[in-house]
């Protein structure tokens, strides 16, 4: 570096003639891609420039701004925001930018990407850091498995019942699986009181060897 009249460094014709030398050198191994990109030629030592020193800039151009035209709501939705710029303007063909590139995608499909792929909504709030609220989904059972288990139950249900296969898929199907509450439902009688069903339970349990039905009561 050289030291100008008023104390500002400019650069040396050395570290100049270094430079095109390295940009030549990329100009002549990227040509292809650049043209086929269709980045104006202007911008391509911009970009080498970036490229060779790792500048993100795009920060001090752009912000992320709310979509909503009520001033007054701070909208905390990922989905709610869109690019703005941050200046008064930005000239065409002014200047380019590398992003770190975190996701490709495209509108219509960024919405359901970000709910189907783990761990991406997540990054993305890191980087840009809006936070999008997140709802507790419900756990849905694995019904493939559930009625694999009933149908091996079915039989235990009628020969401990005598109800037909049809009734013990049904009972099995309606108390989630649990093999004794779907044999104490077919067998009980509408005008059955708690301690009989509790008997008939105790019953099943020792049957199935489940225990021995003895309450350790006297």
């Amino acid at each position: 570096m050289a030291i100008s009249g008023d104390n500002s460094t400019v650069p040396s014709v050395d570290a100049a003639s270094s430079f095109m030398l390295q940009y030549g050198q990329f100009e002549a191994a990227h040509r292809q891609q650049l043209e086929s990109l269709g980045l104006p030629k202007p911008l391509w030592q911009v970009l080498f420039k970036k490229l060779s020193g790792d500048v993100f800039d795009i920060g001090s151009y752009v912000v992320f701004g709310s979509n909503s035209d009520d001033s007054s709501l701070v909208s905390q939705s990922l989905t709610e925001h869109t690019l703005c710029l941050s200046q008064d303007k930005l000239d065409a063909l002014s200047n380019v930018f590398l992003i770190d590139h975190a996701w490709t995608t495209t509108i219509d499909r960024a919405a359901g990407e970000l709910d189907s792929s783990p761990g991406l909504l997540e990054r993305m709030e890191t980087l840009t850091g809006i936070f999008e609220p997140h709802e507790k989904m419900p756990i849905m059972p694995n019904t493939e498995s559930l009625d694999a288990a009933n149908e091996i139950n079915v039989p235990v249900v009628v020969s401990q019942t005598g109800v037909s296969e049809e009734r013990a898929r049904e009972l099995l199907n309606k108390n989630g699986g649990d093999i004794i509450e779907a044999i104490i439902e077919a067998n009980a009688k509408p005008d059955e009181s708690t301690s009989k069903q509790q008997s008939i339970q105790d019953q099943i349990m020792k049957q199935l060897g489940g225990g021995d039905g003895d309450d350790g009561s006297a």
